[in-house]
């Protein structure tokens, strides 16, 4: 159970990171919206964070007794924990009230959250193996990057006007 959930969190982390770019290549192709999108890639975290969360009770269940050991003599078991700790935090923060009211700072702790979080992944199977899953994120990411920067030197720059209505 341990080792399957871990092995379904990882191959959901590409799709996570894919629903969640603006400029995804499915945008175009299906026609579908940018919220339905959103909405995948919300229900995929709550999957894939509670695969993470029976990997990790799992886990911890089987190393009973040398725990304490483990973290101390393991790297990869403490990169687990951190990476299990990350993935809480992001979906605490990514809760409507944070999301909602404090969106530019939701964006930016949810952005630098993934950013460790995969890095925490990447340390955690160093050793172990399915690194292909988060090499296939880091690749849809940059090329969400890459192509966020060619369409900002193609097409400008958004500027917008506000004004105070009332009250």
């Amino acid at each position: 159970v341990a080792d399957r959930t871990g092995i379904m969190a990882f191959g959901k982390i590409p799709l996570l990171v894919l629903f969640a770019g603006r400029n995804n290549f499915l945008l175009w192709i299906t026609g579908w919206s940018y919220s339905t999108f959103l909405h995948f890639h919300k229900v995929l975290a709550w999957w894939m964070s509670l695969d993470t969360l029976i990997h990790s009770v799992a886990y911890t269940i089987n190393s009973l007794g040398y725990y304490v050991l483990y973290i101390n003599t393991e790297p990869y078991f403490v990169y687990g924990i951190i990476a299990t700790i990350f993935c809480g935090l992001i979906l605490l923060f990514a809760l409507p009230p944070f999301r909602v009211f404090y969106y530019e700072y939701f964006l930016v702790v949810h952005v630098s959250f993934a950013v460790i979080f995969v890095a925490m992944c990447w340390w955690h199977c160093n050793t172990l193996g399915w690194l292909e899953w988060l090499i296939a994120t880091c690749c849809v990411w940059a090329f969400d990057r890459i192509l966020r920067v060619i369409r900002m030197f193609a097409f400008g720059y958004r500027t917008a006007t506000l004004t105070v209505v009332g009250d």
